[in-house]
């Protein structure tokens, strides 16, 4: 019997392997078959192969064969090895794909349409698709993925991808799928133009960046290209489009939340490629046709590409747009357009860019806040200056200038306006929403400087002219200003000082009339209330006596529910403040009613009170009675003993415990 080396029972292992492996082959597609499959093509190439190879080693013995030759013939073992193990795994590649196809058709996973990844057919076919390529798993998306293009097509297969990634429940098994059908694209040697034309990409026309399936092209170009991904997809839609067009193409995607990433490296390296072949500012200009815009330059989404050319070849974009937007307006002219821009949410930020230009121009020019006054025609506008949308160009260009703008501006209108009429000017513009700052800013600076002037209450009064307005002098309009002058002049004592002033040009009577007419008013009912304090003080009244006018001593108990309480009893305490020797409001109720029984009296009418101002005043009092007793140190045990002292009475257990609350706060 002849004798082998061990190198050639090695061969022989290996190749009765490989033939173990192609039988294995044949039994996994006869059992993944409900029919036996003929033997193809392929099986009786290898066959031969192999014959042949065996045929040729028979004529060589161990003996004969040098080492030189044992080399040669062990590198043609070895290459022949692989390509039948090579052989052997497409083989079986592609048995199981033709089992997945087969599956797939026999399952009827095609009749789900556009719900097929959440159909029963299609998880039952997944999950037999996924045991057929147990031991390679990572072959059963592209399985899947081969199986589907077969039947949809790469476009209709693509596009339903993209919309079950949008559905929560497909998008982990759609993103799977996805990655098969690129891989099974660059198996089959696609390059990215390939797919572009694959996917119909060609017939998008400008809205490429539209379609939903762009971002799979793109995807698939990266995985190609990882190192470049975005010169490659540049390069690809250069072909196609021309400069004006991709650079509008790529504008109108940068805010996609698909493709906007990929949009802004476009844009730079379409800018940057521009620069490498010596395009000026100009040119771009020109090309986005930017001028043939007239007045609608700022709102053309181009513009701000143009700007980024402009930044990239280390320029100020907004001084070159100045000059080219100063062909077209005047200062007046390109002011008022400047503004309107400002309001505009698209155009705002390149306004406001552009406007610190032209207020940089205006300083080198030296121009004044007077000159741009003038220049911007507010000088011309009358009473609706304020309301002038250029003033806050103007008011803006004075302060970078380190002037105040509301002292030079009150300075120009004082030039042609009485104080009565600014002061109408002024609140009528804080009542808007628009002017409501700049009105403010105003009526400061004018309160401001009637201080520094040294105005009186009364100087101011005639100012404002208010003698004229009669009884309803409380609803004038500009009241509130005066009002808030004297709270300047004097904080603690202006209530005081208004009524002062107000009886010098009406009296008593006058006076007593404009409370009158206050009560009536419910904006003007608590300044009424404050004059008639007033007029009660300077008539000398005493708490008792405004208790009788009120006709609080014929309300009896009953006398907490009456509205005109509150007012009684600011006025014994505004008596108080100016004299402290004047009895304030517990006291004076103590006197009338003893101490105690006032005290029951308070605690009964808290149970009973009906509106939310009356329980406010009944508190008000139990704390200033309160107050009172712990000044004085009585404890709830002296106060329930010296209630005792009148006899027993239900309404002292109350009293006693709200003391005893107040106390534990105190």
């Amino acid at each position: 019997m002849a004798k082998f080396s061990p190198c050639s029972r090695s061969r022989c292992a290996i190749l009765l392997a490989i033939f173990a492996l192609l039988t294995c082959v044949g039994a996994v597609s006869v059992a993944s078959e409900s029919n036996v499959a003929k033997p193809k093509p392929l099986d009786r190439a290898l066959g031969r192969q192999l014959r042949g190879f065996q045929g040729k080693r028979s004529l060589r013995t161990f003996v004969e064969a040098t080492k030189d030759d044992d080399d040669s013939e062990e590198r043609v073992f070895n290459e022949f090895a692989k390509k039948m193990a090579q052989a052997a795994k497409n083989k079986l590649t592609s048995n199981n794909q033709a089992t997945t196809d087969k599956l797939f058709k026999n399952l009827q996973v095609e009749g789900t349409g556009d719900k097929l990844f959440q159909s029963t057919q299609f998880e039952k076919w997944a999950t037999t698709v996924a045991k057929n390529f147990k031991k390679t798993p990572e072959k059963v998306p592209t399985s899947m993925a081969s199986a589907l293009v077969s039947h949809y097509g790469d476009e209709a297969l693509a596009a339903l991808l993209v919309t079950a990634k949008q559905n929560y429940q497909s998008r982990t098994v759609a993103t799977q799928l996805e990655n098969g059908l690129l891989q099974n694209w660059k198996s089959a040697g696609k390059t990215g133009d390939d797919v572009f034309e694959l996917l119909k990409l060609s017939d998008k026309g400008e809205k490429l960046f539209e379609t939903p399936l762009a971002p799979i092209w793109m995807s698939y170009v990266t995985w190609l290209n990882k190192e470049n991904p975005g010169e490659v997809i540049f390069s690809s839609l250069k072909k196609l489009y021309s400069d004006e067009v991709l650079a509008k193409m790529i504008v109108g995607a940068k805010n996609s939340a698909n493709v906007g990433a990929t949009a802004n490296k476009l844009e730079y390296l379409q800018l940057n490629k521009w620069l490498s072949e010596g395009k000026t500012i100009d040119d771009i200009f020109k090309l986005f046709k930017l001028n043939k815009e007239g007045e609608k330059l700022l709102q053309s989404p181009m513009l701000r590409t143009w700007i980024s050319y402009v930044d990239l070849q280390g320029k100020n974009p907004y001084d070159l747009l100045l000059v080219k937007l100063s062909a077209h307006y005047d200062e007046t002219g390109l002011a008022k357009m400047l503004v309107a821009a400002k309001e505009d949410g698209k155009t705002h930020f390149i306004a406001r860019k552009l406007e610190e230009v032209q207020f940089k121009n205006w300083q080198s020019d030296g121009k004044s806040a007077d000159n741009v006054y003038n220049l911007l025609k507010l000088n011309l506008d009358g009473d609706d200056i304020l309301k002038n949308p250029m003033l806050t160009t103007w008011i803006s260009y004075t302060t970078k200038l380190d002037e105040n703008p509301y002292e030079l501006l009150l300075a120009n209108l004082l030039k042609h306006y009485d104080d009565a009429t600014l002061t109408k000017m002024f609140v009528a513009a804080k009542r808007s929403s628009a002017t409501g700052f700049t009105g403010t800013k105003l009526g400061e600076v004018q309160l401001k400087n009637w201080l520094s002037s040294g105005k009186t209450a009364d100087d101011v009064f005639k100012l404002l002219q208010l003698n004229k307005d009669g009884d309803t002098i409380l609803a004038s309009s500009i009241w509130s200003v005066w009002s808030s002058y004297l709270t300047k002049l004097d904080k603690e004592n202006a209530d005081e000082l208004m009524f002062v002033v107000l009886k010098k040009h009406y009296g008593d009577e006058g006076v007593a009339k404009i409370v009158t007419v206050a009560n009536k008013g419910v904006s003007t009912k608590d300044v009424g209330r404050k004059l008639e304090e007033e007029l009660w003080r300077s008539q000398g009244k005493d708490g008792n006596d405004i208790f009788k006018l009120l006709k609080l001593d014929e309300e009896g108990q009953k006398f907490f529910e009456s509205p005109a309480l509150r007012t009684w009893i600011s006025y014994v305490t505004r008596l108080n403040k100016f004299n402290k020797k004047s009895p304030d409001a517990i006291s004076q109720l103590e006197k009338r009613f003893g101490e105690m029984e006032l005290a029951r009296m308070i605690g009964v009418a808290k149970e009973k009170v009906t509106t939310e101002a009356t329980e406010k005043v009944i508190a008000q009092l139990q704390d200033l009675q309160f107050k009172q007793w712990l000044a004085a140190r009585m404890t709830p045990r002296g106060l329930s003993d010296k209630m005792e002292l009148t006899g027993f009475d239900e309404r002292n257990a109350k009293v006693v415990l709200d003391y005893v609350d107040f106390v534990r706060l105190h």
